[in-house]
């Protein structure tokens, strides 16, 4: 049996909340719901796949002034908070639902996708 990949959770689980919320009101009336097609989301995809890039290369520190510097943990190095910070900072999150892809990251493996997340929600 395949695994499924988080892209694809998210996008089933997105269509089928939407798919739920938009039959709602005709179950209320007595009749059954119908399908909703599901809305596209291109700037949560956009999100995804700057997250899933990351597990490759994590952008180089820009900062001017503190460049390289910064607190480190022993599992993200040899990046520092404040890089990490940045990074996270460049994802612009900023709907509901890019959010809530990101909140499967918060159980991730990779300790630096995990803060992030954390920091971009």
């Amino acid at each position: 049996m395949s695994e499924v990949s988080r892209r694809q959770a998210m996008a089933a689980g997105v269509v089928g909340v939407s798919s739920v919320l938009a039959g709602w009101s005709d179950v209320d009336a007595g009749e059954p719901a119908k399908p909703f097609p599901a809305k596209k989301e291109p700037k949560a995809s956009k999100v995804l796949d700057a997250m899933e890039g990351f597990r490759k290369e994590i952008p180089k520190d820009t900062r001017t002034t503190f460049k390289g510097t910064g607190m480190s943990v022993k599992e993200m190095e040899p990046y520092t908070l404040p890089h990490l910070e940045q990074v996270a900072g460049g994802l612009g999150v900023s709907t509901k639902i890019e959010c809530l892809m990101l909140l499967t990251y918060l159980k991730d493996g990779d300790h630096k996708l995990r803060y992030i997340a954390a920091k971009a929600i």
